[in-house]
């Protein structure tokens, strides 16, 4: 066990290599003690289970001198470590990630990962990244991130893949995100060869749970994504639901396949988008893109401004999507739908509700911390489309 006295500051890094016994990195009371990790990484551990980093302030020079991360675990040796859980920090300064996770290969992962109670903020490339360099591949399992925040990381301009997202996780077997926000994220990014950033976001994964999350005024500078939620590429057996965005640059809530691996039995339900595509007005609220199998999106709600579609669906080529039972609230030119070069077979809408309102909608941001707090925002809709 590291312990650091609470309230004082140590020059960082501090690193651990590979070995067999666990590892506990914390404050000795209440108050954080805090790591200075000036213009390198705060934490690095390096092919270990049984990891314990709890109740610290970890800080770098600034993003845009340090080139590091915050907290970087990572595995490369041939097998799966056993035992993460990252509590309590305050992640700042560092011009990478600001908490990576990172398997590089497709035999070498975690199993029960905990990331809870971290703020991560005004880093470079990331907020909090969980994943893999394996394409596609799962070597990660039992994910769970909660009650997090990631805010105001813009992204690392002139890099050619997509910087700035604020709580990302892929490469995994089972894994949820819930109760946490990411905000302000992704404006720095202008990738030339990829997507943006979301403000939260998972792929390469097989059931993955998002739910009662806010995304909000994320950014992208490349005309690609800035949105706040998003289920992509490579992804099965997954599911958003009550989650809440509003104001991003993009869409608010996305299925995107790019075409490897499957995406099929994805679910998007019980959520909330309030005037979402502020800046790339192309988008819809909700989006489906490229060869997504067997998808629900049931129960949701969009405010739309401007000319931005309630639906938008581009290059849609697979089989089953069914929409029901949303309700859209429009004022401007909105549509419903929006749908491009898509030969897909099975398209479904029923039960839903569009209406234009000659007047700005303003509606209020709600707090979705239940199931039956969303009933009482879904009738409100409802009643407002009367």
């Amino acid at each position: 066990m590291i312990t650091l006295k609470a309230g004082e500051v140590h020059r960082g890094p501090i690193c651990v290599t590979t070995g067999k016994l666990g590892v506990e990195i914390r404050s000795d009371a209440r108050e954080p003690a805090t790591i200075d990790a000036g213009d390198g990484p705060g934490i690095v551990i390096h092919d270990r289970g049984q990891v314990r980093i709890c109740n610290l302030r970890i800080v770098g020079s600034g993003r845009e001198h340090n080139q590091a991360c915050g907290v970087r675990i990572e595995a490369s040796a041939e097998r799966q470590y056993r035992n993460i859980l990252v509590d309590s920090l305050d992640v700042s300064g560092f011009g990478e990630h600001g908490v990576l996770i990172h398997s590089a290969a497709a035999n070498s992962g975690f199993k029960n990962i905990r990331v809870t109670n971290v703020l991560s903020h005004d880093n470079g490339r990331s907020g909090i990244t969980i994943g893999t360099d394996a394409y596609p591949a799962t070597p990660h399992e039992n994910i769970y991130v909660g009650h997090c925040a990631a805010y105001s990381n813009p992204g690392i301009p002139g890099q050619k893949t997509h910087t700035g997202s604020g709580i990302a996780i892929d490469g995994f077997r089972r894994g949820t995100i819930e109760y946490c926000e990411a905000y302000e994220n992704g404006a720095l990014c202008d990738a030339t060869e990829s997507g943006g950033p979301v403000g939260i976001w998972a792929y390469n994964c097989d059931r993955a749970l998002l739910q009662f999350n806010k995304s909000h005024h994320n950014h992208s500078n490349n005309q690609a994504d800035g949105g706040g939620f998003d289920l992509d590429g490579g992804t099965t057996n997954s599911v958003m639901r009550y989650n809440l965005s509003w104001g991003n640059d993009g869409y608010g809530f996305q299925l995107w396949d790019f075409f490897w691996g499957e995406f099929r039995n994805n679910r998007v339900h019980h959520n909330i988008s309030l005037t979402d595509c502020v800046r790339w007005r192309n988008f819809g609220a909700f989006v489906v893109f490229g060869r997504v199998m067997n998808a629900e999106v049931y129960r949701n709600i969009a405010y739309l401004s401007a000319d931005s579609p309630a639906v938008e669906i581009e290059r849609w080529d697979g089989v089953g999507l069914r929409f029901s039972e949303k309700v859209y609230l429009a004022t401007g030119n909105s549509q419903p739908f929006s749908m491009t070069e898509s030969p897909g077979v099975g398209l479904e809408s029923t039960g839903d509700v569009f209406r234009r309102h000659a007047t700005a909608l303003n509606p209020v941001v709600p707090n979705i911390r239940t199931p039956a707090d969303f009933r009482d925002v879904y009738r409100h809709a409802r009643r407002r489309s009367d």
